[in-house]
This record gives C-alpha cells, structure tokens and sequence, in this order.
C-alpha cells in the first residue's frame, strides 16, 4: 500500500483488490466485533385480578419488553443477563395485561347450633331448637380461601341471630310441678292436768291449703308442705 501501476488505472485497482483478498478476513478478525442477542424468558402469574379471582401464567420472553433485542459485543451471557433483567423488570406488568382471570373456587359455610326458647309464659319451659345457616339472614355465607372460613362467617351469623330466631319459632311444654311432702309429730297440749297427752303425726294431707306443688324443685315443694304442717300442726 499503495498500490500503484505505470499500466493502468485498472490494473492499480487490481492489485489492490488482489491484496484486500488476500488479508480481508485476517484484518476482519482482528478488528470486527461479535455482536450476540441476548434471550430470557420468566413466568408471571396475573396478579392484578380481583377478589375470589385467580390470574393465568403468562410466559414472558426477551421479544415482549421493551428495549429488544439486547445486544453485547462482549459474550452470550452479558447478551442474556440484559435480557433476563429487561423481562424480571416488566414482566409483572405485561402478565397483569396479557394475563387472564378466571374464578376462584367458592365454598358455601355449614354451620348449626341449639337453642333453647327463652320467653315461655309462666309455668313454661322453652324446648330445644336447632338453628341452621339456611335460616339466618345473610345466606349463602361464601368464601374462596377455605371451607373452614367459609363455616366460620356461618357460625357468627347462627352465634348472632340463632336466640332470637329459637324464640321465634321455637315451642314451650309445661314445666315440671313437685308435689311437696313433709310429716311431723305434735304432742297434744291441752290436755286438764293429771292427764299424759298423745302423739299425732301430721302429714301434708292432713292440713288446708295442699297439694303443695312447685315448679321451682322438689326441695320448694316440701318447703312449702312444712310450712303448712307447721303452721298448723298443732
């Protein structure tokens, strides 16, 4: 270089184009630069979907963020580590767009609880009554985390209206009526002097005012019975 010639133009040219043959590709080795695009890919799931939703798998590659392709000069590896920190960085937003929902499975609470009614009239007494969560307002109770949730809001609402709902609905039966007894001795005291007095045992049958019942207990019952023996026993 340079390549000239007392010939001609043409033959100048030959020689340097001869020369370019033959040391190109050693020259371009030396001095051209590799260029490798880089690839990544990363699952996202949807994220963004609302409640008792669930968001789709969306597979996020180096062709769907912005800023591709990445290149490097340098090796395969730098080429993809660009990639993969382009797709870590938006592929939660693009699976939040291209992703779909779909919905949760819903599970329906079961839930049960006695009660007994509670305003029975006098002498009354309230049977039991079992409230259900198909009774209680707020039915169905759902829920997409578990069953058991879903049985735990049905429970608190038959906790919550279950008495006034026994009350309600519920029936009464007579309550249970103790028939008081109680006996005693008395000694008779009037009789004139000189004379010994006899014993008489006084029973509840013996005085007014029986039968002696109490819905209370059998113990009420002969309290009452005692009183009346007492009184008038003598």
């Amino acid at each position: 270089y340079p390549f000239t010639s007392t010939v001609s133009q043409e033959d100048a040219n030959n020689k340097a184009k001869a020369a370019v043959d033959a040391q190109g590709q050693a020259l371009a080795n030396i001095h051209a630069l590799c260029t490798y695009t880089g690839r990544a890919s990363l699952g996202f799931t949807r994220n963004n979907c609302g409640e008792c939703k669930i968001g789709s798998k969306v597979t996020i590659t180096q062709d769907m963020v912005e800023g591709h392709p990445f290149q490097s000069n340098d090796s395969q590896t730098a080429a993809d580590a660009m990639a993969m920190t382009a797709v870590q960085a938006q592929g939660q937003a693009l699976a939040n767009t291209k992703g779909t929902c779909s919905n949760a499975t819903m599970y329906t609470g079961k839930a049960s609880f006695e009660f007994t009614k509670s305003n029975c009239g006098a002498n009354q007494v309230g049977n039991p009554f079992t409230v259900t969560q198909d009774m209680v307002e707020g039915h169905p109770f759902q829920s997409c985390v578990s069953q058991d949730e879903a049985n735990l809001v049905a429970m608190a609402a038959v906790m919550n209206q279950g008495q006034k709902i026994a009350d309600e609905r519920g029936t009464c039966h007579e309550a249970p009526k103790y028939t008081g007894h109680y006996s005693e001795a008395f000694e008779k005291n009037n009789c004139p002097s000189g004379l010994i007095p006899s014993s008489v045992t006084v029973t509840e049958a013996d005085v007014t005012g029986g039968p002696f019942y109490s819905y209370e207990s059998q113990f009420a019952a002969d309290e009452l019975a005692k009183a009346a023996v007492k009184a008038q026993g003598q």
